[in-house]
């Protein structure tokens, strides 16, 4: 839509910076942590090819709660290097929000400029696109699994009027796909009824559309060859969604230390290995 007000960003989710992989030797190990930690760089470079502003990351940045602090610095200082970019940052139920936990020890670090940790509900304002405010409306996870919608403040949350509305949650949509394991719901209709342009979604690790302003962005660094590594690039105007490009790009775990070249007596079926449980030994995933 020519003379439109939009801001474009990258949305993405559930890295699992520090995954320990202990399954496997400690050199291979190694290499898979390399890997998690090089996807924000991966990120970064996504977002200045596309000329995006910013990274919001919906959820489960982190694997657990008991990070070393060299794992979560590095993640962090790999943001610091892309100046130009904002990232934002927000809790999910792997790295869910608690006193004294892992985003309380981030917030005492000496945090760069371009990264915003959002560990509290409410509309924070993140950019002015020639003139328009833009406002992201976080969810953060305050624990593991929650009964309540914690995107349902959204629609009482006020803004600007003519303001770009981001969403941003971790959980399952109600009434889209399997809730026999689900949590965490968010109601399928939050981006209508919150009038947001976008809903950027974490939790499951494969790209989908919910509907036409909400998706869930995938993993960058998924643990199984059936699901691809993803970038999500966005461009949200007022009220609507006009563009979404979807970015696959060269997973460096995949290209550099594919299974077949770590284990090279090893038979493995793509379809069916999968880094985030032993099961793979017997070629049966548990995931």
């Amino acid at each position: 839509m020519e003379g439109a007000s939009a801001v474009k960003f990258i949305h993405s989710s559930d890295l699992q910076i520090g995954k320990a992989f202990g399954y496997f030797e400690p050199e291979i190990a190694s290499a898979l942590q390399d890997a998690r930690q090089m996807v924000v760089r991966t990120l970064g470079e996504a977002a200045v090819q596309s000329g995006a502003t910013a990274v919001l990351i919906a959820g489960d940045i982190y694997e657990k709660q008991q990070m070393s602090q060299q794992t979560l610095a590095r993640a962090i200082e790999n943001m610091r290097s892309f100046k130009r970019v904002q990232w934002h940052l927000m809790p999910g139920n792997h790295d869910h929000f608690r006193e004294n936990g892992l985003w309380d020890r981030l917030a005492r670090m000496q945090l760069p400029s371009n990264v915003t940790l959002h560990t509290q509900p409410g509309a924070v304002q993140i950019a002015d696109d020639g003139g328009v405010p833009v406002f992201l409306l976080p969810a953060p996870l305050r624990f593991t699994s929650s009964v309540d919608d914690l995107g349902a403040y959204m629609d009482q949350a006020t803004t600007p009027e003519g303001a770009i509305r981001i969403g941003m949650a971790h959980g399952s949509i109600q009434g889209f796909g399997s809730e026999s394991k689900a949590s965490n719901y968010v109601s399928p209709s939050r981006a209508n009824d919150a009038g947001l342009s976008y809903l950027a979604m974490g939790d499951w690790h494969r790209q989908m559309k919910v509907n036409d302003r909400c998706w869930y962005s995938g993993t960058p660094e998924p643990d199984q060859f059936k699901l691809p590594p993803n970038i999500f690039q966005v461009s949200a105007f007022e009220r609507y969604m006009r563009e979404f490009r979807f970015r696959n790009f060269d997973n460096y775990l995949f290209t550099l230390h594919h299974p077949g070249a770590l284990f090279p007596n090893w038979e493995f079926g793509n379809s069916n290995f999968c880094m985030s449980c032993p099961a793979q030994f017997s070629k049966g995933c548990v995931n």
